[in-house]
């Protein structure tokens, strides 16, 4: 195994003449006081390393991470750079910060569907990248502290694949932000605004819905909006004394069950029984359902019944 120590000075990467196919990996450990400084070029990052100083990533460098960063104290990703992988970078009590241009993204493209970790606080005033990921589990971005979104969300729709339905993005352990310039662009056509997305509960959302589908959100015992959606147990009905207890991907609105709709259980619902249990009373008309993952470790992908 390679091992490099240092004490205060830079590790800094170069990729060649043929910078959009050069790379740079790294299979041993560094360790230390010690800055890296990546510029155009691929770096990929195996195993773990465990310098405590800063990353920065140029413009034209594209930094890939299989293995863990767990103690580096800051990471920068500069216009024109890219930050993505399945493995962790950035101590506790670090900031990642993608400036304006500069890239994050979850997997890789042989491996889109694994998790990228974040483990300090996360500001994105750049772009994320989940258009590698074409269905509606995987491919996330975990933060460990706060996450400040304020630039591009990229993603493709999910319809040729599971129809209407939620897809999570991130997670974050800590708060969250959003700026006025957040945005969505599927399949290179800006959505507009925040509509697209769900934020709550430690998870920012993609909704999308089919023009033919009223997505309906279980909202267990709660009756009058909360600002998000709360599932929990409950009961199911449909006729003139069912409960208002479905909801808008807000949690905005209160409203009884309406027949045809397309239904979505999240949180502590049917993917996570052992939290809440649903009481179908009588006969209700259903245009689909979604179950969404707990994000627990145990399951993580989404459950369909589409007519």
């Amino acid at each position: 195994m390679q091992i490099l120590q240092g004490m205060g000075g830079t590790i800094t990467v170069f990729a060649g003449q043929d910078a959009q196919y050069a790379k740079e990996g790294f299979g041993g450990n560094v360790s230390g006081q010690l800055n890296l400084v990546t510029y155009a070029g691929a770096t990929d990052v195996y195993n773990e390393m465990d310098y405590s100083g800063a990353t920065t990533v140029k413009y034209g460098g594209r930094l890939h991470i299989y293995g863990s960063v767990p103690n580096t104290s800051n990471v920068t990703i500069e216009d024109g750079g890219l930050l993505n992988g399945v493995g962790t970078i950035g101590s506790r009590n670090s900031t990642t910060y993608i400036q304006t241009g500069g890239t994050i993204e979850s997997g890789y493209a042989a491996n889109p569907w694994d998790d990228l970790k974040i483990g300090g606080n996360l500001t994105v005033d750049g772009i994320s990248d989940f258009t590698r990921t074409t269905s509606q589990h995987g491919g996330l971005i975990k933060v460990g502290g706060d996450l400040t979104l304020k630039g591009e969300v990229l993603a493709h729709s999910s319809f040729d694949y599971v129809g209407s339905g939620v897809r999570t993005l991130y997670l974050y352990e800590g708060t969250v932000q959003t700026g006025d310039k957040l945005s969505l662009n599927v399949y290179g056509t800006p959505q507009g605004g925040t509509d697209s997305f769900q934020i709550g509960h430690h998870q920012v959302n993609l909704v999308e819905a089919n023009s033919t589908d009223n997505l309906s959100f279980w909202n267990g015992t709660h009756m009058t909006p909360t600002n998000q959606v709360e599932g929990g147990s409950g009961v199911w009905k449909q006729d003139d004394t069912a409960q208002t207890n479905w909801t808008n991907a807000a949690g905005t609105e209160s409203a009884p069950w309406a027949a045809g709709s397309y239904a979505i259980f999240q949180h502590s619902t049917a993917s996570s029984p052992e939290n809440g249990a649903i009481t179908v009373a009588g006969t209700v008309d259903v245009g689909g359902m979604q179950f969404t993952p707990a994000h627990n470790g145990n399951d993580t992908q989404s459950y369909y019944l589409i007519p």
